[in-house]
């Protein structure tokens, strides 16, 4: 058997461009860089004051809403849910929980199923309880056969008894605006 012939020596290998992912990055000076870096952090210092700002607002907000028994990650879910793609990664979430609680033998969610009628009547009461405090108006969707559109418009109603019930309380300090408008009235005429 014929030995190898060593291959002949190539050219000295290139040296190898450092990977930047700026272009024209390398191209510049330090002291264009310098002020380029400069400019950018000019740039940023009012935002990142913003930034400050609005997370110690956040943080009255969360513990505002805290002593009001929410906490933090509801209103995280909540946001979730605004897109598709938050809904489908609860969804995953949920689902797993559930599997999981299944394996350990824990009863979590099963008496739901039992009653998945009156559930769905129970949403639209709900839809329409959300509805109202969200500030929607009294219009249920379109979807919705007649009596859940009504279920929807109780759920609706209930919510505006709720909220007069609420502006009512002294406690509050709120009071109906028909009660504020009277008063007002009979003030007026009696100048």
């Amino acid at each position: 058997m014929a030995k190898r012939e060593k291959a002949p020596e190539q050219a000295e290998p290139k040296p190898r461009k450092a990977k930047d992912k700026t272009p024209g990055f390398t191209s510049l000076t330090d002291d264009e860089r310098q002020k380029l870096f400069f400019k950018h952090e000019r740039d940023l210092a009012p935002i990142l004051a913003r930034e400050s700002l609005v997370k110690a607002e956040l943080k009255k907000v969360y513990a505002n809403a805290k002593q009001d028994g929410f906490h933090k990650f509801e209103f995280v879910y909540a946001r979730q849910f605004a897109t598709p793609e938050g809904e489908a990664a609860i969804a995953a979430k949920q689902e797993a929980l559930y599997r999981i609680a299944r394996w350990k033998g824990v009863a979590l969610g099963t008496q739901a199923d039992l009653f998945a009628e009156d559930t769905r009547r129970d949403e639209h009461f709900e839809e329409g309880k959300r509805a109202n405090f969200a500030g929607h108006p009294r219009k249920p969707p379109p979807h919705l056969n007649t009596d859940d559109a009504n279920r929807w418009f109780s759920g609706f109603d209930h919510a505006s008894d709720v909220n007069l019930e609420r502006a009512a309380d002294p406690a509050t300090g709120f009071r109906p605006l028909g009660d504020v408008a009277k008063d007002v009235a009979f003030e007026a005429s009696a100048h």
